[in-house]
């Protein structure tokens, strides 16, 4: 605990404690103390993604404030793209509008006005730029740098310290555009909640328990972003880290969303899957693996291409960071 250096010492002050929860995210410092004590670091993973968050919001003129759509949302479709774009306003007044630009394998993100513009047009949509062409800026540009996704696999380790438990980023950070974090820490906290209530705080199989129970959580959330960020040629170790049914599986979540785009049903069968709601399996019963072949062999039997085809057959795969292009 940092207590200033009022105590005229080092400005550390040692609190006791009968159990410890570690919540202070991806930069924690929990497994370097671990080493300190001789009790050992847990084993990491991580997938290098380079990610940057660029944000910027704009005055938009009376005149305008109601013309807008509420939110625009671009999704990127991987490889072949590799931007995702949120613009919503920020007041029930429309006042103010807000547009967040996400790029991965991007090294520099912009820092004037005039780079946010051009960053903008890098995004899957030209509406995103056109929306705040004209338009005043209201804020500087906020930059948030997200290079990897990491995993400390604490279930892993043998000699677990008693009543310490480490909880969302601390354990497990997701891809931020997935939007999975929050999502994960709660279903960890509710697990901890019910280890805790079984247990006590004290108890010597509660740390194994507790990682046992929500390394199946992360590995379904692991599971779902890498689908999509093993796509990148680009990755660090992208070849050894795609499993051997790689190949099938992207062709089989392509055909997934291709169905999506017109059977509710299973769009929201989709969304509880993407949420964590139900594992991934969901999305390979017959109810929805019948829709998802049937409309593949409807289209293929029809002469006709499937929808990703006629959209990204003459679409090249991004061969330079966004910053370069950017830049250029």
């Amino acid at each position: 605990m940092d207590n200033g250096d009022a105590d005229g010492g080092d400005g550390l002050q040692v609190v006791p404690a009968e159990f410890v929860v570690d919540a202070s995210g991806k930069n924690t410092r929990v497994p370097e103390f671990l080493e300190r004590l001789g009790v050992g670091a847990p084993e990491a993973e991580q997938d290098i993604i380079n990610c940057f968050y660029s944000t910027m919001q704009h005055r938009v003129p009376p005149e305008r404030r109601w013309q807008d759509k509420v939110m625009v949302i671009c999704y990127a479709y991987r490889p072949f793209e590799d931007t995702y774009a949120a613009q919503y306003y920020t007041d029930s007044s429309r006042t103010i509008l807000s547009t967040s630009l996400v790029a991965y394998n991007c090294y520099s993100p912009p820092r004037t006005a005039r780079e946010f513009r051009a960053f903008a047009d890098l995004m899957p949509s030209p509406v995103i730029g056109e929306n705040i062409d004209g338009l005043e800026p209201a804020s500087p540009i906020y930059n948030f740098r997200y290079p990897n996704m990491l995993r400390l696999r604490y279930e892993k380790k043998r000699n677990l310290p008693r009543a310490l438990l480490a909880v969302g980023d601390a354990y497990t950070s997701a891809d931020p555009v997935s939007g999975l974090g929050m999502s994960l820490a709660l279903k960890e906290v509710r697990e901890m909640q019910a280890l805790l209530a079984k247990y006590g705080a004290g108890h010597r199989d509660l740390p194994r328990r507790y990682y046992r129970a929500i390394a199946k959580m992360a590995d379904t959330a692991w599971f779902v972003i890498r689908e999509q960020n093993l796509r990148f040629d680009w990755m660090k170790d992208v070849d050894k880290k795609r499993p051997f049914y790689f190949g099938v599986l992207t062709w089989y979540m392509d055909r997934v969303l291709e169905l999506v785009h017109d059977d509710l049903d299973a769009y929201r069968e989709f969304l509880a899957v993407v949420h964590l709601v139900k594992p991934p399996s969901a999305l390979m019963r017959p109810r929805i693996a019948s829709r998802v072949l049937g409309k593949w062999a409807r289209t293929r039997l029809s002469g006709q291409k499937t929808l990703i085809a006629r959209n990204y057959e003459n679409h090249p795969i991004p061969a330079e960071p966004a910053d370069q292009l950017v830049n250029a």
